[in-house]
């Protein structure tokens, strides 16, 4: 942890389910700490009481807005954690901006404010699509199974590319199914995993296909 004392860290999407544990996290920490989320401020609090927090309610897909913020400036790290969940219903062209556009116009932010902080880029395990080949590992070929993976993809490819060419310092994790332990429902029951642990410990049916 001593390498986040008296950074500044930034984390978009930190009201979310992984963003605010990884607040929590932080809050423990002094530092300095961003929280970028454009939702509805919510009563939840980060736990902690170290850390000097800001928080900011910027819309990523604002490229004018993000033109005029100088909120990036001296930032260390970048944990991007703004997107939206898998939904089949949704217009592929909006799916695109929540989970492509946000993240590339966040660095064309950094690359034109001349800053280089270290950027967590939140991807999915869904780009390998279903594959016969288990333990899955960064060896197995990328199969996207629907254009939500397919725009997370061209997340990485984004990152890869001003990492090569701009210098920017960047890592992507490919996470599976998230679960765990929040005190907060609305994000709660939209972890599928958390959901069959609910229905198991109150005696429920559990369906699978």
């Amino acid at each position: 942890m001593k390498e986040y004392i008296k950074k500044k860290i930034i984390i978009t999407g930190g009201r979310g389910f992984i963003g605010s544990k990884l607040v929590d996290f932080f809050s423990n920490i002094d530092c300095s700490l961003v929280i970028i989320d454009r939702s509805k401020k919510s009563v939840w609090k980060p736990k902690g009481s170290k850390a000097n927090i800001e928080y900011k309610k910027i819309d990523l897909l604002n490229i004018k807005d993000l033109n005029k913020t100088t909120i990036f400036n001296k930032a260390s790290y970048i944990f991007h954690l703004a997107g939206s969940e898998i939904n089949y219903d949704r217009d592929i062209y909006e799916d695109y901006r929540l989970n492509t556009l946000s993240l590339l116009n966040l660095l064309l932010t950094c690359k034109n404010l001349n800053v280089r902080p270290k950027i967590i880029n939140a991807s999915a395990a869904m780009i390998y699509g279903l594959t016969k080949d288990l333990p899955v590992n960064e060896n197995n070929v990328n199969n996207p199974p629907s254009f939500w993976a397919l725009h997370k993809l061209y997340s990485e490819e984004y990152l890869r590319y001003f990492s090569k060419n701009y210098g920017f310092s960047t890592i992507s994790l490919r996470l599976s199914n998230v679960y765990g332990p929040i005190n907060r429902l609305d994000y709660f029951n939209k972890m599928i995993l958390n959901k069959i642990i609910f229905l198991a410990y109150t005696n429920n049916i559990i369906y699978y296909f």
